[in-house]
């Protein structure tokens, strides 16, 4: 019910309410030529498969959190799935809100580039915490709601950065970018959520391994795969 409800929505806005807003949308742009002119353009495009990359490990740590969190929850702080609906609609909603906002007033003062190390660094941060906390056996809910709070506050950080970088040389050829944009994100929850679906969920440590694995490999991306590439924010 709630899927049909979701997109019978979605239908609503994009055929009534919003407009086209490409001028440039002609049959030809159909064809299988044109077809495979874009998507070469994008997978051989560092800029736009790096921020891509950053935005698979990301969201899979995201969806990891899904995936093992509420068993986690369950299991280490013994709370009912309800409680666990009710803690990410509370948690995850202000984390992402505050994100957003922090986002938004700080960006132009700091930089893109500051606002995404700032991003992983704090998933780094967080997950560290959690780790040592829960190998010394010290980790009770407090802490715990703190790491996931700052996990999902500095993912907010990253998304958005990440997505207006990635489309910003493909304006002509959006919807292509977009399509390839979206399997890779939702790829990376897909692959990452499968594979924290094997790691233990009694204890928290394993989360936390998992979210800084996938830090540090999308920074490490962004620093090395896509920063000395960006040769269109040069201009």
């Amino acid at each position: 019910i709630a899927s049909t409800l979701y997109g019978s929505i979605v239908f609503f806005l994009i055929y009534v309410i919003l407009p086209e807003t490409n001028n440039e949308h002609t049959a030809e742009r159909l064809n299988l030529k044109f077809f495979c002119n874009a998507y070469g353009q994008l997978l051989r495009s560092s800029t736009f498969m790096g921020y891509s990359l950053c935005v698979f490990f990301t969201y899979g740590a995201f969806f990891s959190w899904f995936i093992v969190g509420p068993i986690l929850c369950a299991l280490y702080f013994k709370l009912s799935p309800e409680c666990f609906g009710w803690l990410n609609l509370g948690l995850g909603g202000s984390a992402m809100a505050i994100g957003g906002i922090f986002n938004a007033r700080y960006v132009a003062r700091f930089g893109q580039d500051i606002m995404l190390r700032l991003g992983w660094g704090l998933i780094i941060l967080s997950a560290l915490f959690m780790l040592i906390l829960d190998l010394l056996s010290c980790l009770t809910f407090a802490p715990f709601l703190i790491c996931i709070f700052t996990f999902l506050f500095a993912a907010t950080l990253i998304w958005p950065i990440s997505f207006s970088r990635a489309f910003a040389p493909f304006g002509s050829i959006a919807g292509y970018a977009g399509s390839l944009y979206s399997s890779m994100q939702l790829g990376g929850g897909a692959i990452i959520g499968w594979i924290s679906a094997f790691i233990p969920d009694d204890r928290a440590y394993p989360l936390a391994t998992v979210f800084m694995i996938t830090a540090f490999s999308a920074w490490w991306i962004f620093e090395y795969f896509v920063k000395d590439n960006r040769t269109y924010l040069r201009n």
